[in-house]
């Protein structure tokens, strides 16, 4: 697995997410969790919180804190145990979520 980011579950209540390396701000990311918020969209981690902090003089987005969802799966694992058992009903499951992803980031 290539991950860039580390993360880490607190007392599988929430997962703070790590950036490594920290992102200069301003960075999109708090900015999508307050919008699917406000638009509705439940289909993910709740998002709690953006951790900043200066690096080397410059303003820096640090971590994400979300709700730990523990039945969650990894998606790529998820995709791959359903394509070698030879069901598609993932396939459309996914494309709604997508589409409903989409829809909120649309709303204004």
């Amino acid at each position: 697995m290539d991950q860039t980011n580390y993360s880490v579950v607190v007392d599988e209540q929430v997962v703070v997410k790590w950036l490594t390396p920290p992102v200069p701000l301003p960075h999109p990311a708090p900015e999508i969790f307050a919008h699917l918020v406000e638009a509705g969209f439940n289909d993910t981690a709740p998002p709690y919180a953006a951790l900043t902090g200066p690096v080397d003089g410059r303003d820096c987005l640090l971590a994400l804190v979300t709700g730990y969802l523990p039945e969650a799966r990894d998606g790529w694992e998820w995709c791959v145990d359903e394509a070698e058992a030879g069901t598609t009903t993932f396939a459309a499951d996914l494309g709604r979520l997508t589409a409903d992803l989409h829809l909120a980031l649309a709303l204004a």
